[in-house]
């Protein structure tokens, strides 16, 4: 719901708190905070601003603020106050208002209008009002016969609906309502009702055709003189022959007409003081308006005001469907308790996929960590204690003293040393045998009679021996220092590292050294929790560890009622 709020104004307004698992009203863990945005703006204005909970009533909370210049306000820009709340450690957001700032009012309670435009069509405001140019009534030009003797209802305008006095002399302008202003048959016998009363006639009468058929009650005194007559009114042809007879008349009948005659008339000539070509003459008498004059004077020959009003009704309602139609998405202000609950739930199964999710990843892991330690296990099983008894160990002494003493008769065996030296026993002094005599290649007596061709005198010095043996001190000190490197053997249990070691080496490796090689693994899975990740549209793009590069796309399901969740970026 959007407002106005005129600028250094403040602003009142609440919010209430839910549980998102129920939406039940609810007290916050914390006091909750708002801040103001202006329009496009992505840096609050005004805020964090703590919330005061109203007295007794759980989870309503009320804020306040003032729209003033000096806190950034600006008459005619938009604002948005959004608050900010955590219940049952369950962190939200809502948009508790949305106004716009209008210029300060002159009046506490009246807002200033500044009308600039009719239909789109820029107005003109002759002395701050707006003109009004009529050219039509109901659709129709006033010059067509807009209004009619038979546009009018017959009791459209009676007596009882003219208040008293509405109608007077001073209504009407000086010649507002003369001979050339009524129509020759604006009042005829046929729009004169026959029951009409005239209660009172002031002024004279000019004529009466036809006769008096009641009778005149009573003529209040001066109510007939000779003023009351027009020259001619009264003459021998408009008296009967016998109309006047002297029993018609006192007998002083004649003596006081002649003298209110002559009364009269000598203050009606008394009354003429001036010569008549001094008077206004026709020829220069200008004439009230008539209806077109009155139309054309006023500026309403080219508009129809019904058909700009339709217009407008029309405009203002295609806006306001407009308006309507975005409004129909948004929740109740504040949030209906259900719509905050949907969201949550959304969030909550969400949550719970990538729990799930979690769970089926890490068991097989651990699952693939507990078989290659097994493994581990079978082998190291094998091995002795560690360190091993010394009186397990024979010494070199008891080793070659276990050989030479072995019975020769037990390891004859065809192409064994026993079988050689057993050999040479029986064949008494081998120094008197011709070499390599009958000894076949590979026997020692073939390899001397062959190989010691020359004298040894003719072969290396010693001081070349001692140069070989440098030589060969030196690669055995250089393969010693790589082997002394290794565990002894049998190795130590110490030195072999245990199931768990192997698990935190394996969780606690740096995933940036690990070279990936296949999408569906332990290490894309756990980038989703650790790497930045960020969701355009309905496409979920997850990254590596530097935080740019593509790790693993997918495609996810949106809710227009939940709360937007774009990204995820953890320090």
């Amino acid at each position: 719901m959007s407002h106005l709020i005129p600028i250094d104004e403040v602003a009142h307004f609440d919010v209430c708190t839910h549980v998102a698992s129920t939406g039940a009203v609810s007290d916050a863990d914390s006091a909750p905070t708002f801040s103001v945005y202006e329009e496009d703006t992505d840096t609050a204005i005004l805020g964090p601003t703590s919330m005061t909970k109203r007295t007794s009533l759980t989870g309503n909370y009320r804020g306040s603020f003032t729209a003033s210049a000096a806190n950034g306000f600006e008459a005619g820009k938009w604002y948005s106050v959004i608050v900010s709340a955590t219940v049952s450690t369950i962190a939200a957001k809502t948009v508790a208002m949305h106004f716009r700032v209008a210029p300060a009012e002159s009046s506490a309670g009246v807002p200033k209008s500044d009308v600039s435009h009719f239909g789109g069509t820029a107005g003109t405001f002759s002395g701050g009002r707006p003109e009004v140019n009529t050219t039509h009534a109901a659709g129709t030009a006033w010059g067509s016969g807009a209004i009619t003797a038979a546009s009018i209802a017959a009791d459209a305008i009676t007596a009882a609906k003219i208040a008293d006095g509405a109608i007077d002399a001073a209504t009407f302008a000086a010649g507002a309502i003369n001979a050339a202003a009524i129509a020759a048959d604006a009042i005829t016998d046929a729009k004169v009702a026959s029951d009409v009363t005239i209660a009172s006639v002031t002024g004279a009468v000019g004529s009466v055709t036809g006769n008096v058929g009641g009778s005149v009650a009573s003529i209040a005194s001066g109510g007939i003189t000779a003023s009351s007559f027009s020259s001619g009114a009264i003459d021998a042809a408009a008296i009967a022959t016998d109309a006047i007879t002297s029993a018609e008349l006192a007998a002083t009948a004649t003596a006081e007409i002649a003298a209110a005659v002559r009364t009269e008339l000598a203050t009606e000539l008394g009354r003429i003081d001036v010569a008549t070509s001094t008077r206004l003459a026709s020829a220069s008498y200008t004439a009230p308006l008539d209806a077109a004059g009155t139309r054309a004077a006023v500026g309403l020959a080219s508009a129809n005001l019904d058909t700009q009003l339709a217009a407008i009704d029309d405009y203002l309602d295609t806006e306001i469907a407009a308006i309507k139609a975005k409004t129909d998405n948004l929740p109740s202000d504040p949030a209906d308790a259900s719509d905050i609950a949907a969201s949550f739930s959304t969030v909550n199964s969400t949550l719970s996929t990538i729990a799930g999710y979690i769970d089926t990843e890490v068991a097989a892991i651990l699952a693939a960590v507990d078989t290659e330690v097994g493994a581990i296990k079978a082998k190291t099983d094998n091995l002795p204690a560690s360190p091993a008894a010394t009186s397990d160990i024979p010494t070199v002494g008891a080793i070659a003293d276990a050989v030479w003493d072995e019975a020769i008769s037990g390891h004859a065996v065809s192409g064994s040393t026993g079988e050689a030296l057993a050999a040479a026993g029986a064949a008494g002094d081998p120094w008197i045998t011709a070499l390599p005599g009958s000894y076949s290649s590979g026997q020692a007596g073939y390899i001397v009679g062959t190989a010691l061709d020359a004298a040894v005198s003719s072969r290396a010095s010693q001081t070349s021996l001692n140069t070989l043996d440098d030589y060969v001190d030196t690669e055995v000190a250089a393969i010693k220092a790589k082997t002394d490197l290794i565990p002894a053997s049998p190795a130590a249990v110490s030195d072999i590292p245990t199931a768990t070691q192997n698990a935190d080496a394996l969780l606690n490796r740096d995933m940036s050294a690990v070279s990936d090689t296949n999408s569906r693994s332990p290490l894309n899975a756990f980038r989703f929790l650790r790497n930045k990740w960020s969701l355009s549209g309905t496409t979920l793009t997850v990254t590596e560890e530097d935080d740019s590069t593509t790790a693993w796309t997918a495609t996810v399901t949106t809710n227009a009622g939940a709360d937007p969740i774009t990204g995820s970026d953890p320090a």
